[in-house]
């Protein structure tokens, strides 16, 4: 899954349930939160163009679904 200035995040949820998406790296602070409101469709998709500033490395998205936390690693070309 290794990306170079774009990644496109498919998730499905319940219409109307709160989700947050952060992005961390590998020492766990936080570069840039990407979502953090109520969904209003069953299927979403979206884009995160990072900052230009973000090296290249190992990052992980981290959602927080009604409380529930999951988390997928990305790599940075």
């Amino acid at each position: 899954n290794p990306f170079n200035e774009k990644i496109t995040i498919d998730f499905d949820t319940n219409v109307g349930d709160i989700i947050s998406i952060y992005v961390y790296d590998i020492k766990g602070v936080k570069m840039d939160e990407i979502l953090d409101k109520h969904t209003v469709t069953n299927n979403n998709k979206i884009e995160w163009n990072p900052n230009k500033n973000l090296k290249s490395g190992v990052y992980f998205l981290s959602f927080n679904l009604n409380g529930k936390m999951f988390n997928q690693k990305i790599i940075k070309k």
